[in-house]
């Protein structure tokens, strides 16, 4: 995000901070290694460019630094904290499917 210009990252920058506090206590998602980061990537170029930064506010959801996809979710608390919470299930689903290969 790059607040300092963006009309839409400053008017989100409540709801995003407030979504990275209640999800910092989620010991769920801290054990799945989901981190709600901000990046300006007027200033972090490499990471912009990496990640397909083409406008602001941009949203990505990476996992394990790669395989980014662009979050298009709503903007408020409720729904970044809920989007993060469906890939928590789903990622818990996956690893349960796979365990049970495992042993089959």
């Amino acid at each position: 995000m790059n607040i300092s210009r963006c009309g839409h990252c400053k008017a989100m920058i409540g709801d995003y901070a407030a979504a990275a506090n209640q999800l910092s206590e989620d010991t769920d998602l801290q054990s799945a290694s989901h981190i709600l980061a901000a990046v300006d990537a007027t200033a972090e170029r490499e990471i912009g460019n990496k990640f397909d930064v083409k406008g602001y506010t941009t949203l990505k959801y990476i996992r394990y630094g790669k395989n980014h996809q662009d979050y298009d979710s709503g903007r408020n608390k409720k729904d970044l904290v809920e989007e993060l919470e469906e890939k928590k299930e789903l990622a818990k689903t996956k690893a349960s499917l796979l365990a049970k290969q495992e042993l089959s």
